[in-house]
């Protein structure tokens, strides 16, 4: 669930930035498709590790036998493989075609064995104008596509819990309260990574700049916003109409030996977001491109 919800936030940010045409994206994106691609690999050694019998992970998957022991499609552990292996896939595709260029420039300056690999991943791009125009259509296509796959996802993730009948879990809220749970903490691991590479990276502060910083804390705002209505929404429903089963469990989050987690919970996300991140101190001047885009 972790890591899942780690990587939904680097897809979010490039795609939906890209659709907005936000240009002061550039600097960052590769940072947060590369964090949702180790993220989703993560997510599925997890599986493997929390499986038990490894050697029957084949049976996950949907295929006919000779033992006839066909999956349980009914199973959201099933569901959770297709959508996850999609994901993986989509993202995948998605961080590869920007690195193309890069590729191709990475073969024009290699030689021998490297220059093979490299001359293999760059899929014979020149850099000619009708190249240029084919891999901006298919990253617009990408975009559009993979921001409903994303959403579709980790919706699917929640239903593991909102099926369930144990009190707190079956909401009828939590496809989207996880979805903007995901963005939320995601968002917060990428600007955690940018900052890691602009401190010890050389040259790094040129590229990633305040203004950067800047964009991703508005929209880590907005999504701030976004999950505490969601979070309220949830509590206040279970608080006033819950059954004493319900009731019990909200006073263990509140008075439990883990409350103090609870409430650290709720300044971090919430609190704190709020408190520092409407500032505009240290923005750049009006007028400017991140201006323009926001």
């Amino acid at each position: 669930m972790f890591w899942i919800g780690i990587s939904h936030a680097g897809t979010f940010i490039s795609a939906i930035l890209r659709v907005f045409k936000a240009e002061f994206r550039r600097p960052f994106t590769r940072a947060a498709e590369l964090m949702t691609t180790f993220g989703l690999v993560q997510a599925g050694f997890s599986v493997f590790m929390h499986m038990g019998r490894v050697w029957l992970a084949y049976w996950l998957m949907p295929y006919a036998n000779q033992r006839m022991l066909w999956p349980n499609l009914h199973s959201p552990l099933t569901w959770d493989l297709l959508a996850i292996t999609t994901y993986l896939l989509s993202s995948t595709m998605y961080l590869f075609l920007p690195l193309i260029p890069d590729l191709a420039m990475a073969r024009d300056r290699s030689t021998g064995w490297r220059k093979t690999f490299y001359k293999t991943l760059a899929l014979g791009f020149r850099g000619t104008e009708g190249e240029w125009a084919h891999l901006r259509n298919a990253m617009n296509i990408f975009a559009f596509a993979i921001i409903p796959v994303m959403f579709s996802v980790h919706t699917i993730v929640s239903w593991d819990f909102a099926a369930a009948t144990r009190p707190g879990w079956n909401s009828s809220i939590f496809g989207p309260y996880f979805v903007v749970g995901a963005l939320h903490s995601g968002m917060g691991a990428v600007i955690m990574v940018l900052a890691v590479v602009r401190g010890t990276m050389k040259n790094m502060k040129y590229f990633i700049r305040a203004e950067h910083f800047d964009g991703i804390g508005r929209l880590m705002l907005i999504i701030s916003m976004a999950w505490a209505y969601f979070f309220f929404n949830d509590y206040m429903v279970q608080w006033y109409g819950g059954d004493k089963w319900t009731h019990q469990l909200l006073h263990f989050h509140e008075a439990g030996p883990m409350g103090w987690m609870w409430f650290a919970m709720l300044i971090f996300n919430v609190a704190v977001p709020w408190a520092i991140l409407w500032n505009q101190n240290g923005a750049p001047p009006r007028g400017s491109y991140l201006s323009l885009a926001f």
